[in-house]
């Protein structure tokens, strides 16, 4: 043992200190201490906003979204969206502007196959595409997300579908992915089995909706039981067979949470509030006049003591004649209630609220409206670019977490038919997806500025094509069909669209 001490007021204080434990002795580990800092105001004890942060707490997303509030946020942003006409316009706002018409594949690697060959591909994937709608259920899918907080699909093979492929995406609603609570697996993220790194395995499906007309409660047990029961009842498929489509807002995240959660309460504040003002509103013009009078309760006034006045009986209705000029009883006045409803503020406040809800999923407050009356053009088109980025960057991550998967599966099942027939089987295809792109405002000032960006070389044909969602190798080759048949039919491009000098004189 080494030991190196000093002497500091009187007590002895050891640097470096190894002692050896004992024989049989228990080692207790050291409990590190720390202090709490000061130097964050929101951190300090005693705050007078100390209430705000109650609910907060230090447990993993996974152990946050637990099922139990899975539904209950689930259970409400349905509720909400099935009752307020801007949640439900929000959430189809989204679903059309990520979607639109459906994704377009474009065969992007540089193998050995011919332009014939990417395009028949690219046709017949198009054409299985129309066939099971996937559009439709993308557009759904992504509507599930935005108001369930997660999208599931299940591949399979669907022997009623008209082409040779049977492959079929079928979505699920949320709840039907859910785990065996007699059999917990503490691998398991409520019905997703992962593996030692945190990638799903296999996902478990109920055979039927919890909420299904066709629920037996005599088949399932007791009341207290029944849910639990309910989802014993399922079926458990590779994780390479399943789509699952959500938000993931930390590393460790594996279920989503509505996208509308952190507006479901301002929702329900301007149902709230709209209500109050129509209430008002009514209640001001029912009753449009009150008559008043210097009678005491219970006694009478100086002139009928006279004999002078009439009197009226209190909450005496007195009907008045349309357009007539009445003679009250004497010491009786009228007055009209003000109808002060709806206020002023009134549209200044739902705006507000507007803009808030829209915060959460990055829209401005004029697409959650539909009114962009307040705007001028500048600030419409600054207004609406951070919601074209999010767009974009939705559009890439379903290319990849949603269509991926799903075109590699038609892929190995159009291969496989391929060479039934003696064909040569191709390989797996480096793919990307086009979708709708989004029309501008002033479509000369961006002809002109996309001129201007080939001319200088700043973009590419690919990359203009591709924010139209367009494939610019099929656009070049109609433009020279259109060309060749232009020069058949003896007309020049001038003839089929004169310039702008020209067609003004046109004019």
């Amino acid at each position: 043992m080494a030991e190196n001490s000093k002497k500091q007021g009187g007590k002895t204080q050891a640097n470096a200190v190894a002692v050896a434990p004992k024989a049989g002795a228990v080692v207790r580990p050291v409990r590190r201490r720390f202090l709490r800092s000061t130097r964050y105001d929101a951190t300090r004890p005693e705050s007078d906003l100390d209430r705000f942060w109650s609910g907060a707490d230090s447990r993993s997303v996974d152990a946050s979204l637990d099922p139990e509030t899975r539904r209950k946020l689930r259970e409400r942003a349905r509720y909400e969206v099935a009752n307020n006409c801007y949640a439900t316009g929000l959430g189809l706002t989204i679903a059309n502007a990520v979607v639109g018409s459906g994704p377009r594949l474009q065969i992007v690697d540089a193998d050995d196959r011919t332009r014939r060959d990417r395009q028949q591909i690219e046709w017949a994937f198009c054409e299985w595409s129309e066939e099971i709608r996937l559009a439709e259920k993308l557009r759904a899918m992504r509507f599930a997300r935005y108001q369930d907080g997660e999208a599931f699909a299940i591949l399979c093979n669907n022997p009623g579908l008209p082409g040779r492929i049977k492959l079929d995406v079928v979505p699920l609603d949320a709840e039907r992915v859910c785990a065996d609570y007699y059999r917990p697996d503490p691998r398991d993220v409520d019905g997703i089995a992962l593996d030692d790194f945190g990638n799903p395995v296999s996902y478990r499906v109920a055979t039927s909706h919890p909420g299904d007309l066709g629920f037996d409660p005599e088949r399932f047990g007791t009341s207290q039981r029944r849910s639990a029961s309910y989802f014993n009842d399922a079926k458990v498929y590779d994780a390479k067979d399943v789509v699952h489509w959500f938000r993931r807002v930390t590393s460790e995240q594996h279920r989503g949470a509505p996208e509308i959660a952190p507006a479901l309460r301002l929702f329900a504040l301007l149902r709230r509030y709209t209500l109050a003002v129509v209430t008002a509103a009514e209640v001001a013009a029912d009753f449009a006049a009150v008559i008043t009078s210097d009678e005491i309760p219970g006694g009478t006034s100086a002139a009928d003591e006279e004999g002078e006045a009439e009197s009226l009986a209190w909450f005496e209705e007195v009907p008045i004649t349309r357009g007539a000029m009445l003679k009250l009883p004497e010491n009786n006045e009228v007055s009209q209630l003000k109808a002060e409803q709806p206020t002023t503020t009134y549209p200044d406040f739902k705006r507000e609220l507007l803009s808030e809800i829209g915060r959460a999923l990055q829209v401005p407050v004029n697409l959650v409206s539909g009114d962009s009356a307040k705007h001028n053009y500048a600030s419409g088109r600054l207004d609406c670019q951070e919601f074209h980025k999010m767009i974009r960057l939705d559009q890439q991550a379903a290319g990849i977490a949603v269509m991926r998967p799903i075109f590699y599966a038609w892929f190995d099942e159009y291969a496989a038919l391929e060479r039934s027939q003696g064909r040569q089987t191709p390989k797996r295809p480096v793919v990307t997806f086009q979708w709708d792109g989004f029309e501008h405002v002033d479509p000369v000032k961006e002809a002109d500025a996309q001129a201007i960006r080939l001319q200088s070389m700043t973009t590419t044909l690919a990359d203009e094509y591709a924010k139209m969602g367009r494939d610019w190798e099929d656009a070049l080759i109609q433009r020279k069909r259109e060309l060749d048949k232009m020069r058949e039919l003896g007309l020049t491009p001038e003839q089929v669209a004169p310039p702008p000098a020209d067609r003004k004189k046109l004019e």
